[in-house]
């Protein structure tokens, strides 16, 4: 009976903690005031990336300050429609990163934001107010 008792206990210890390991945790956070998101670098961004809309019922409306510097295995990086505005260094030192498509409505491009990238080309939407210095150090840039 003892063991019994023993095995049923080992059997309901894990099974309670099977909700906690299927939590799946973002790798997201997003400042509620102001919607600048920024990636943790804890969890790996690896091969194709994409930034949600919302994270935790707030819109993502800018990327934070170093939300992607030295980020080595992302290669393509795909931005919700909501974003308006890459704060600095947002995309600095991603040396893998050879795809970027700047979303449609981006607004404001801070300085240093598209900086040692391998990107070959690069369209910045009609509505974008660059800011000095925001792209540089593109060796690969044709367009």
């Amino acid at each position: 009976m003892k063991k019994f008792l023993s095995v049923l206990l080992a059997v309901l210890m894990l099974v309670g903690c099977l909700p906690a390991m299927a939590e799946k945790v973002s790798p997201w956070t997003v400042n509620a005031s102001t919607g600048m998101a920024k990636h943790s670098k804890s969890v790996d961004a690896i091969g194709h990336v994409t930034i949600p809309a919302e994270v935790d019922g707030v819109p993502v409306v800018g990327l934070d300050y170093m939300a992607f510097k030295s980020y080595f295995d992302m290669t393509q990086l795909t931005f919700p429609d909501t974003l308006r505005f890459f704060g600095s260094s947002t995309l600095n030192g991603a040396p893998s990163l050879t795809e970027v498509t700047l979303p449609r409505e981006l607004i404001i491009i801070s300085d240093g934001s598209i900086s040692d990238l391998p990107v070959e080309s690069l369209v910045v939407p009609p509505a974008v107010s660059v800011v000095y210095g925001a792209f540089f150090n593109l060796p690969n840039i044709k367009s």
